[in-house]
């Protein structure tokens, strides 16, 4: 559900809140290297934070 959730926002943004001539300029200039770097991040991110591990392990590195 926070799937959906989240590619529905994804797709919203952009969709209403994307310049869309400055964004073809800039992936023009390389920029579709860095999109996809930062894509990459944010699904490793989500996916460490989602598995059941990091609710256990959380506790123990706070303190």
């Amino acid at each position: 559900m926070a799937g959906l959730f989240l590619g529905i926002f994804f797709l919203a943004y952009l969709f209403l809140l994307v310049d869309w001539k400055n964004l073809r300029a800039a992936l023009a200039q390389g920029g579709w290297a860095t999109a996809c770097l930062y894509l990459l991040l944010a699904v490793l991110i989500t996916i460490v934070y989602s598995s059941p591990e990091t609710a256990v392990m959380a506790p123990a590195v706070h303190h």
